[in-house]
């Protein structure tokens, strides 16, 4: 039996049940086919891979799980007495793909897996490489409560498909063209990690796949060219934190969202809008907030809604402030609790988690420096022979002190490879390259792994 026999390939099962229909439909007319930039064609590549035969691959450690998920299926669209068109489209799919499964499923080493998707990814890298060289324009001029972003369930795959590219590259001794793979995908992360907070934290986690796939192979990374990708990296973090832009959206979008409320207050009788918030406001809050919402007069409820604009607006402008500070001083933790009040219960209803948001931008650009100190690392190693001892035989003083902790990075290598993590942070706790394992099913066994 071949090893693509012993191979499950599922169609359209798995990434596209998250995808309403007028999320499609949103995806096609505004993305696509308006696109102007970098977006249009990233977006493109992610439907070419969503519609590959190479897209979901299961092994006989998932055939369990699978089967699970089509007894439940089953079950619901028997539950129902007039279940709908996709229940049945979805409970068709299933078993299509059960049908696909042979009835005793191999083992496919990595390696057979990600020469599969490689031999269906070409199409899609094209257009990342298309899309690597146009301007990036966001896709959005606003956004608002009623904005979804479906492309990011097809931008959020393509770079665990170039790093099996960059697998198969690697192991067919081609090591020039994984390193070109590994810029380019960063450069397409970067590129993607717009304004909008949602797709900063996916730029945040398929940078974590890249450097986690750096510090496997690196003993295996050319020197010929990483200058360049070193170079990449230092650009990405020479700048003024990313986070700004989505602090500016949010900003707006905040504004917007306080204006539709007042206006729904605006009706002398403010209890006929109350209802939709009740489920929001926290219970110890509910009681008070209503009874001082219903007996304000108009006037005085127009002056609610400026006061929570106004301190909103002085709470981002402290938080900017201090991300212009060292990031050992930004926010990580929150703040104390505001006063208790009518506008501090509307600000947690509303206001944007800003300190979850310092956290993931420090953690990317932490481990960006750290993928920096580790490509340096190997380019030692290819001109001496042997990585050095130690961080100070090859960077500058100043480069060997972590801007996060303001301690050493620790140093060491480890099975022949480079390992640099930082030292434990109050909030961020240690902070390597490689991403812990979601769990033991997740991690390598005997050489054999599923998709990352």
């Amino acid at each position: 039996m071949t090893v693509m026999a012993r191979v499950a390939i599922l169609g359209l099962v798995c990434l596209s049940a998250g995808l309403q229909a007028q999320d499609d439909f949103y995806l096609y007319t505004n993305l696509i086919k308006n696109g102007k930039g970098a977006y249009e064609d990233y977006v493109l590549a992610g439907e070419r891979m969503r519609d590959s035969v190479a897209r979901t691959l299961v092994d006989c450690d998932t055939v369990e799980r699978f089967q699970q998920e089509l007894r439940l299926a089953e079950a619901k669209v028997g539950e129902d007495e007039e279940p709908s068109s996709s229940s049945l489209a979805q409970l068709a799919k299933l078993r299509a793909a059960m049908k696909a499964l042979p009835n005793e499923p191999g083992r496919p080493t990595q390696l057979d897996l990600d020469r599969a998707i490689a031999k269906d990814f070409g199409p899609a890298w094209v257009l990342i490489l298309r899309g690597n060289q146009k301007p990036r324009i966001s896709p959005r001029t606003h956004v608002d409560a009623q904005t979804s972003f479906p492309e990011l369930a097809f931008l959020r795959m393509l770079p665990r498909f170039a790093m099996s590219k960059a697998r198969v590259e690697f192991a067919k001794g081609n090591a020039s063209g994984a390193l070109s793979t590994y810029r380019e995908t960063y450069k397409f992360i970067q590129r993607i990690g717009s304004e909008y907070v949602v797709s900063r934290l996916v730029t945040t986690r398929s940078e974590a796949i890249l450097f986690a796939e750096i510090e496997r192979y690196m003993t295996l990374i050319p020197s010929v060219g990483l200058a360049d990708f070193i170079e990449d990296l230092r650009t990405s973090i020479g700048s003024s934190p990313r986070i700004t832009d989505c602090i500016a959206v949010e900003q707006d979008f905040f504004r917007r969202t306080v204006a539709e409320m007042a206006k729904q207050f605006e009706s002398s009788d403010a209890s006929t809008a109350l209802p939709e918030f009740d489920d929001k406001v926290p219970p110890e809050e509910w009681e008070e907030f209503r009874a001082a919402i219903v007996g304000m007069t108009l006037q005085e409820r127009r002056d609610l809604f400026n006061s929570v604009v106004l301190r909103h607006d002085a709470e981002l402008q402290a938080f900017l402030v201090k991300l212009g500070q060292p990031e050992n001083r930004w926010p990580f933790s929150a703040p104390a609790s505001r006063p208790r009040s009518n506008a501090s219960t509307i600000l947690k209803l509303h206001a944007l988690n800003i300190e979850g948001l310092a956290q993931n931008e420090a953690a990317a650009r932490t481990r960006t420096r750290i993928a920096i100190i580790t490509l340096l690392a190997r380019e030692h190693a290819w001109q001496h022979g042997a990585y050095p001892a130690s961080l100070k035989d090859f960077l500058p003083e100043s480069s060997t002190v972590d801007p996060l902790t303001n301690q050493p990075y620790k140093y060491s290598i480890l099975n022949g490879a480079v390992v640099v993590k930082t030292a434990t942070h109050p909030v961020l706790g240690e902070i390597s390259l490689r991403r812990p394992p979601r769990s033991d099913a997740n991690s390598a066994n005997g050489g054999r792994v599923i998709l990352p």
